[in-house]
C-alpha cells in the first residue's frame, strides 16, 4: 500500500468568494494635529520667612574683684518677617523679562 495526499477534502480554489476588499500595505490613521504651543509663557512665586527671638546678656563685675552680676540686659519680644515676590514672563522667539519684588520688617 502506498500513501497519497488526501485532496478530495480541499475544495476547489475556483469555488471560494472572492475576496470583499484588496489587502492594504497600511494602515489608514486619522492625523491628528498638536495644539500651537503658546507665543508667550509666564510664571510667579512669592514666599514669606518669619522669626522670632529672645536673647539675653549678664554682666559681671572685674573677676579680680567680684564675682557678683552688676546688670542683666534681656531682649525679648523679637519678631521680623520677610517676602518675596517673583515673576518672569517670556515669549517663544527667546525675549524675556524676570524681576522680584522684596521687603522685610
Amino acid at each position: 500500500m502506498t500513501a497519497t495526499p488526501a485532496f478530495a477534502a480541499d475544495p476547489p480554489l475556483a469555488l471560494l468568494p472572492p475576496l470583499a476588499a484588496p489587502a492594504s500595505t497600511a494602515p489608514q490613521v486619522a492625523i491628528v494635529t498638536p495644539p500651537p504651543v503658546p507665543a508667550w509663557q509666564a510664571d510667579f512665586a512669592g514666599r514669606y520667612w518669619f522669626a522670632a527671638a529672645k536673647t539675653g546678656k549678664s554682666l559681671f563685675d572685674v573677676p579680680s574683684q567680684s564675682d557678683a552680676m552688676v546688670s542683666r540686659l534681656t531682649y525679648s519680644g523679637m519678631s521680623a518677617g520677610s517676602g518675596e515676590l517673583f515673576g518672569r514672563a517670556a515669549l517663544t522667539n527667546g525675549l524675556f523679562v524676570k524681576g522680584y519684588i522684596a521687603a522685610a520688617c
